[in-house]
């Protein structure tokens, strides 16, 4: 079985909020696992490589953890947003072994 890669915890500038007021979540800080092949269906390899929002929304939700929702990225700091798309195109970089 494959080592699992993880980045290293990724700081969000504006915290995600989830819940109700009296028992609201906050999300300061997400990791990107990277995807193995079956957690990339439904994307293009070249659109996440140039870190396109639509193939990035596929895909964030199935790798982030805590796992990130649609309605989390849809409201999520274009900032944060960009930091988790450069995460995962690190991961698909082809490394020298």
């Amino acid at each position: 079985m494959a080592k699992v890669s993880y980045s290293d915890p990724i700081t969000l500038s504006t915290p995600i909020e989830r819940g109700d007021t009296d028992k609201k979540q906050k999300i300061e800080e997400v990791r990107i696992r990277m995807p193995s092949a079956g957690e990339l269906r439904g994307t293009r390899l070249a659109f996440l490589q140039l870190e396109d929002v639509d193939s990035m929304m596929v895909l964030l939700p199935r790798i982030t953890e805590p796992a990130l929702n649609e309605a989390d990225l849809v409201t999520m700091h274009p900032g944060d947003f960009a930091k988790l798309t450069g995460e995962v195109a690190d991961f698909l970089e082809l490394r020298q072994i």
